[in-house]
């Protein structure tokens, strides 16, 4: 660690642990959101209105997973964004896995030196 302008800012360039997991928990929700949507194909119009969203989701949810993997800035605020609509969609879908890895990641993100890690 070193000390610019008073602040303390870390050198290390390592991926912590608790970030990897968060990360990791981004990649299965948004799987989880794919196959979610997939599902909903099995009706046959209504199906087609919803999977869009959670295609969108999905596939916007692997995006932040990858920012979260290199430490990029915009992942924290996309990260938090995500997952409360995945949280939404997910007590919708009634997937209790879903809501319960949205609030854990939720939390996670709002961790003061988690955020500080993406300023």
């Amino acid at each position: 660690m070193c000390s610019v302008d008073g602040e303390t800012i870390m050198s290390d360039s390592k991926l912590p642990l608790g970030i990897f997991i968060l990360a990791i928990l981004q990649g299965l929700q948004a799987i989880g959101l794919l196959i979610i949507g997939a599902l909903w194909l099995l009706l046959p119009i209504l199906g087609l209105f919803v999977v869009i969203p959670y295609g969108i989701a999905g596939l916007f949810g692997l995006f932040i997973a990858f920012g979260l993997f290199t430490l990029q800035h915009y992942a924290w605020k996309w990260s938090f964004i995500l997952n409360i609509i995945g949280f939404i969609l997910y007590l919708f879908a009634v997937n209790w896995i879903g809501v319960i890895l949205s609030a854990i990641i939720v939390v996670y993100l709002n961790l003061p030196h988690i955020k500080k890690r993406f300023e």
